[in-house]
C-alpha cells in the first residue's frame, strides 16, 4: 500500500463522534448562511440587504472562533479560508449593488481576528506545555512535580467522547502515578459515568492502596460499567485489596458483595474460597450467580457440598454455574450429581452444562452417566451428549 493510501485509510477509519459533531456544526453554518443570502437576494428588500451586511461579519466570526478552539495549530490556514470567503461575499454585495460600509466592517473584522489570534496562541501554548510534561513523564525523569492544572486537564479529558483522547489521558495519568491518585479518587464521584469508569480503570493501573476503599464504594455505582470497571481495578491492585474485599463479602449492599466476588475471582486468591461459598445461599440472585461462577474458577473440594446444595437453587443461572463448577472441581463425587441434573433439571441449558461437565470429567463412570441424556427432548443437549460419547 502506498503512503497516500495508508494515510487515507487511517484518516477514514478513525473519525470519532467528536469529529463528526464538529463537521456537522461547520456544515450547518455553511447551509444556514447560504440560505440566508439566497433569501436576501430573492426578496430584493433594501432593509433585508442592509441588515444582512451588518450581520455578515458576525456570521463569519462564529466559525473563526470555533476553528481556533478546535484546531489551534491550523488557525492560520482556516483563518485564511474563512476570511477569503468573507471577502468574496463582500465583493458579491458590491457587484449586486448592496451598499457596504467598508470602514466599520474592516474594524469589526480586525477585532475578531485579534480575538482569534489570542485564543490560538493560548491553545498552542497549553498544548506545547502538555507535550513537554508528557515527554518528561515518558522519559521517566524523577523528581519532577507536575502542576495540578495539568493533572486536572488530563482528568477532564477522561470524559471526552473521543476514545483516543481518553486513552491518551489514561496513559499520561498512569505515568504520573502518585500525584494523580487523589484527583482520580475525586473523579470516582464525578460526572459523567464514563469519567468515573476511566478514573477507576486508571487507579487500578496505578495500584495505589489509597484507592481501595473508594473503588469498593464505586462497586455500588448506578452505572453498570463503573461497577464492573471498579471490580476489575481492585483485582488489578491485587494482594493489598484481597483482605478488604473478603471483608466486604458480608456487606449489606448486594452490589458490593457481587463486585467483591468478581474482583476476588479475577485475583484467583484461594483464601476467598470458603467465604465466597457461603454466598451460595445469599438472598440476592446476582450474588449467588457470581459466587457459583467464582467457585468454578478458584474453588476446591472443600466447597463441593455447598455447590451440590446450590444445584437445588430456584434460579437456573445459579444451577448452571454450580453445575459447571462441580465439573471443574470434583470428578468422582460430582458424577452422580451431574447425572441427576442431566436427567431431571427442567432447564435445557442446565442439562446441557451437565453433559459438558461429564464430558470434561471423562472417566468411565462419567461416560456411563452421560448416556442418560441420549433421549433428552432438547436437540442441543442430545448433540453435546453424542459428541461426548463419540456417536
Amino acid at each position: 500500500m502506498s503512503f497516500g493510501g495508508e494515510y487515507f485509510r487511517k484518516k477514514t477509519t478513525r473519525i470519532s463522534t467528536t469529529e463528526i459533531i464538529k463537521i456537522w456544526v461547520i456544515v450547518a453554518f455553511i447551509l444556514s448562511t447560504t440560505l440566508l443570502f439566497i433569501y436576501a437576494f430573492i426578496t430584493g428588500s433594501p432593509d433585508v440587504s442592509e441588515n444582512l451586511v451588518k450581520l455578515t461579519p458576525h456570521l463569519f466570526y462564529i466559525p473563526l472562533i470555533l476553528m481556533a478552539l478546535w484546531y489551534p495549530n491550523r488557525t492560520l490556514q482556516s483563518g485564511i479560508i474563512i476570511i477569503s470567503a468573507f471577502i468574496i461575499v463582500m465583493i458579491v454585495f458590491v457587484i449586486t449593488g448592496i451598499k457596504v460600509d467598508f470602514i466599520s466592517t474592516a474594524f469589526t473584522v480586525a477585532i475578531y481576528l485579534w480575538v482569534v489570534v489570542v485564543i490560538a496562541a493560548v491553545s498552542i501554548s497549553a498544548d506545547k506545555k502538555s507535550k513537554e510534561y508528557t515527554e518528561l513523564l515518558e522519559n521517566q525523569q524523577s523528581e519532577i512535580v507536575i502542576p495540578d492544572e495539568f493533572i486536572s486537564g488530563q482528568i477532564e479529558e477522561l470524559k471526552s467522547e473521543d476514545k483516543e483522547i481518553r486513552e491518551s489521558a489514561i496513559k499520561t495519568l498512569f505515568t504520573i502515578g502518585d500525584q494523580a491518585v487523589e484527583p482520580l479518587i475525586d473523579s470516582l464521584y464525578d460526572e459523567p459515568p464514563g469519567k468515573r469508569s476511566c478514573a477507576a480503570r486508571t487507579l487500578g493501573m496505578i495500584g495505589d492502596k489509597r484507592a481501595i476503599e473508594h473503588l469498593i464504594v464505586a462497586m455500588k455505582d448506578d452505572n453498570k460499567n463503573v461497577r464492573e470497571t471498579s471490580a476489575q481495578a481492585l483485582a488489578k491492585i491485587g494482594e493489598p485489596a484481597v483482605k478488604p474485599l473478603i471483608e466486604r463479602l458480608n456487606d449489606n449492599n448486594p452490589q458490593i458483595k457481587a463486585g467483591s466476588v468478581v474482583a476476588l475471582r479475577i485475583t484467583g486468591n484461594r483464601d476467598a474460597v470458603i467465604p465466597i461459598s457461603a454466598l451460595l445461599s445469599d438472598n440476592d440472585l446476582h450474588v449467588r450467580r457470581e459466587a457459583a461462577k467464582a467457585l468454578g474458577r478458584i474453588g476446591n473440594s472443600e466447597i463441593v457440598p455447598a455447590l451440590i446444595k446450590a444445584l437445588d437453587d430456584d434460579d437456573a443461572g445459579v444451577r448452571l454455574r454450580a453445575t459447571g463448577a462441580l465439573g471443574r472441581i470434583e470428578r468422582e463425587k460430582a458424577t452422580d450429581c451431574l447425572k441427576n441434573i442431566l436427567k431431571n433439571d427442567h432447564d435445557p441449558r442446565v442439562r446441557k452444562r451437565a453433559a459438558e461437565a461429564l464430558t470434561t470429567i471423562g472417566t468411565q463412570k462419567a461416560t456411563l452417566a452421560l448416556r442418560a441424556g441420549l433421549s433428552d427432548e432438547d436437540e442441543n443437549v442430545q448433540w453435546v451428549v453424542k459428541e461426548g460419547l463419540n456417536i
